[in-house]
């Protein structure tokens, strides 16, 4: 085993061997290890010999994280964990003993539950989509585990799984998740700390800045011989005319469009199925939003083609519910691919609308009132402002929509 000095930066500096973990000796530290993963990670750890009968037992006894225990927290560790083996006792089995004690303990599994029914539900308009990726990413590896089980290296294994797998920041996302449940745990005393605390997300993330050119907005529109079901094209349409949340377009119910009345609109609730915690609109706060005629004669397209159903876009695979929010981002994935335009995302077209706006002269302000941005009220307009900006809001609409009848080739709208 190759060894280090005792040197901070030099022991930050350690790196791995020909992509495997790679063990270093530190000088000065009595039975104290440093472990560096081919991904950067690095533990402190202390190996030992025990003789029990006939039968010699190595042991290695993980301390924790080298980028929050210290050097001398480590060592004084190490030398703590040592003095037990001298006095005939084996810290590595005490401490499996511990965890099987723990076996009947609250689980992973367990706290997810709890923290998806207590606060996500309530809180977290993405919460179906966190559930899905809690399912995918983190329940095999660590749901059955007790949490008190649950350690650093442990979160670190699925990071890196997921990042090596081609998926950076789904990497991230993971991370994010699992800070949030055991954030909650600590909250609710289910434990006592988050072992994730501070992790490193081997991704850079950076502010989203994509916006959609008009040349391929416009094949977007059309879907030309795209394999893109008529369904999404109205989907996809919608976004692009209202710069909506695509949540709010995929789960649309027949009773938020008002076509009948004298300004038809389109009024996205708060909640749209309490009892099963579904949201409408991301902020909790109902959102109407007026129909200019393009706007108009997509919705009304739409409710024709789904028939008996209650809501404006259902499920092929069930009459019970609305498409997805997922199957639309495979949707505009696939047009993409098809089109030869780099990926774009559903939120892309919302930036792009945003864009648009601004560019043809449309004012944060009434921009903010389009996307439903309650964040960015004044505490005048916050409390004592009970205008619903409806006229303005339209205005607003019809300036993109012709904007959009440019982009996509139809012709423009005559004025009555």
């Amino acid at each position: 085993m190759a060894d280090l000095p005792w040197n901070e930066r030099v022991i930050k500096a350690a790196k791995s061997v020909n992509g495997k973990r790679t063990q270093y000796a530190i000088r000065g530290g009595k039975g104290l290890v440093l472990e560096v993963h081919p991904s950067g990670a690095r533990s402190w750890l202390v190996r030992y010999r025990l003789r029990v009968a006939d039968t010699r037992l190595d042991r290695k006894y993980v301390i924790g994280d080298a980028d929050i225990v210290s050097i001398n927290d480590a060592s004084a560790k190490a030398a703590e964990i040592l003095s037990e083996v001298e006095a005939g006792k084996d810290p590595f089995a005490a401490r499996q003993i511990q965890r099987k004690g723990d076996a009947k303990a609250e689980t992973f599994d367990d706290l997810f539950t709890a923290w998806l029914e207590k606060h996500a539900k309530q809180n977290v308009s993405s919460w179906q989509e966190q559930q899905r990726r809690y399912q995918r990413h983190l329940q095999k590896p660590l749901g059955r585990k007790p949490l008190a089980s649950i350690e650093r290296d442990d979160i670190q294994t699925v990071r890196d799984f997921i990042f090596d797998s081609g998926a950076p920041y789904e990497s991230n996302t993971v991370v994010t998740l699992f800070n949030r449940v055991m954030n909650f745990g600590v909250e609710e005393r289910h434990i006592k700390f988050n072992p994730a605390q501070r992790l490193r997300k081997r991704q850079a993330e950076e502010p989203r800045t994509r916006t959609i050119m008009p040349t391929d907005l416009a094949k977007l529109w059309h879907m030309a011989g795209a394999p893109v079901s008529p369904v999404m094209c109205s989907v996809i349409r919608i976004l692009i005319l209202s710069g909506q949340r695509r949540g709010e377009v995929a789960g649309a119910r027949k009773p938020e469009l008002q076509l009948a009345s004298a300004v038809p609109g389109w009024l996205i609730p708060a909640w749209r199925d309490r009892e099963r915690q579904e949201r409408g609109t991301k902020n909790g706060h109902p959102h109407f939003l007026p129909l200019p005629p393009l706007l108009f004669a997509e919705f009304q397209s739409a409710l024709m083609s789904a028939e008996a159903s209650n809501f404006v876009f259902p499920s092929r695979y069930g009459a019970a519910g609305p498409i997805s929010d997922h199957a639309v981002t495979v949707a505009m994935r696939r047009a993409c691919a098809y089109f030869g335009i780099a990926t774009v995302s559903p939120h892309d077209i919302r930036r792009t609308v945003g864009t648009e706006l601004a560019q043809l002269g449309v004012g944060p302000d009434r921009r903010s009132l389009i996307f439903n941005h309650i964040s960015s009220k004044t505490v005048t307009t916050k409390h004592y402002d009970s205008y619903d900006y409806i006229p303005e809001k339209l205005a607003a609409l019809t300036v993109w929509e012709a904007r959009v009848r440019a982009i996509v080739g139809l012709p423009k709208l005559e004025a009555p």
